[in-house]
């Protein structure tokens, strides 16, 4: 059986909550971005497709990448790749 708390108690535990949502809101610029640019690894994963893969369409320049001092690529431009993928349905077609 679970007993409320006290009414100071529960106040106290918002004001806490309050106070900590008012710092992530003063901190918010601090707060990094995911980087844009991203390793094989990383691109792997999000296209989920192995390494042999992607290799094999950077090589055919299928895939937008950058080649410098190691093969990396825009995170952006991975999902814009993935997106272009869709296959647009019957009426999108006669719509457009």
């Amino acid at each position: 059986m679970s007993e409320s708390l006290p009414i100071d108690k529960e106040l106290q535990f918002i004001k806490q909550q309050l106070a900590d949502i008012h710092s992530l809101l003063l901190n918010k610029d601090a707060i990094k971005p995911e980087p844009d640019i991203i390793n094989l690894d990383e691109a792997c994963i999000i296209l989920k497709r192995k390494k042999q893969t992607v290799y094999g369409w950077t090589s055919k320049n299928k895939i937008p990448h950058i080649k410098k001092g190691g093969l990396f690529f825009s995170r952006k431009k991975i999902y814009e790749f993935l997106e272009g993928g869709i296959k647009k349905t019957k009426d999108e077609w006669l719509n457009s």
